[in-house]
């Protein structure tokens, strides 16, 4: 009877190590089965955080794209601005120089008025001369022009002369 107490306790201690090994075994496992979650949790988090740098990233690139967009519309619009006071400087000229065109215009018509008036002028003092020598030539007694004749054959015979050659 000892025996088969004895093989029953052996029996009973044979079951509870293999128990304990099949605990051991689940132990095991579910610490296998929680740091395999935390991988998966882990590589979750690297995978977000890798998006997360990416978008970042694509943010950089667009920030950088849309200073460059306004770096050249700032460009284009003092480009725009020279290129307008630029057309006002070259209108004003215009304006200077056709008005510049007008005065001289203007100052020859003056010119060719004050031409015709000093050639008036020579014609009435040769006509006041002419006129003076033929009332000399009345009130010396001799007919009108008699002398004036004389003066003028004077005249071509001195312009013919050696000392105004020709």
């Amino acid at each position: 009877m000892i025996h088969v107490i004895v093989m029953t306790i052996h029996k009973i201690v044979m079951v509870t190590k293999v128990l304990v090994k099949t605990v051991r075994v689940v132990v095991q496992t579910t610490r296998v089965i929680v740091m395999t979650r935390h991988v998966i949790a882990t590589t979750t988090h690297v995978m977000v955080m890798t998006r997360h740098v990416i978008v970042m990233r694509t943010h950089v690139i667009v920030m950088r794209t849309h200073m460059i967009v306004m770096t050249t519309h700032v460009v284009v619009v003092a480009t725009l601005v020279i290129v307008m006071t630029t057309h006002v400087i070259a209108s004003t000229t215009h304006v200077m120089v056709m008005t510049t065109h007008v005065i001289v215009r203007k100052t020859h018509v003056i010119d060719v008025a004050t031409h015709v008036i000093v050639m008036t002028t020579q014609v009435i003092g040769m006509t006041t001369h002419v006129i003076a020598i033929m009332t000399l030539e009345e009130e010396k007694g001799r007919g009108a022009g008699v002398n004036l004749a004389d003066r003028g054959l004077k005249l071509r015979l001195l312009l013919r002369s050696p000392r105004f050659p020709r």
